[in-house]
């Protein structure tokens, strides 16, 4: 439905990838993407006016951002370092800010907002196990759910 939609709508053919649990809507468009980021900038943010003003839109939308734009610790590693965390990246700060701001609603500490310079991007991590346990419980990754319960499975109790 939703890629005969984009079709109709804005003339611009898309792709459907099945997923594990899902399927993915793949549009390659610039200007389809442009358009819809000015729908619902707010303060130049990539996070739409719409998901900021509506709180019961934040899990799903987090859920989201994680599956494109997250990363966690795999166990292998976490088994050879200690180390652990779920990551955010994304060149817009004020979309982890967001993030952010939400975490920490659900009472999920997270570290301040990095900038790393090797990957020219902005990281916002949380690295508490009961953190790690509680954005697990809330959010609900599609895609990356497999790698969160593969970190979850080495985690003390």
């Amino acid at each position: 439905y939703l890629r005969v939609l984009v079709k109709e709508t804005f003339g611009i053919d898309s792709k459907i990838r099945p997923l594990q649990n899902a399927f993915e809507l793949r549009i390659f468009s610039k200007e389809l993407f442009n358009y819809l980021r000015n729908l619902g900038v707010k303060n130049s943010s990539t996070t739409p006016r719409i998901i900021i003003e509506n709180k019961e839109l934040w899990v799903s939308y987090i859920s989201g951002f994680f599956d494109a734009e997250g990363h966690c610790t795999s166990s292998v590693t976490f088994n050879k370092t200690r180390k652990k965390k779920v990551s955010f990246h994304q060149n817009d700060r004020e979309s982890l800010e967001f993030i952010k701001s939400v975490l920490e609603e659900y009472e999920i500490k997270t570290s301040e907002i990095y900038l790393q310079k090797g990957r020219k991007c902005h990281a916002l991590y949380i690295q508490s196990k009961v953190g790690i346990r509680k954005f697990s419980v809330i959010f609900s990754p599609i895609r990356k759910r497999k790698q969160l319960d593969d970190l979850l499975s080495v985690l003390p109790p």
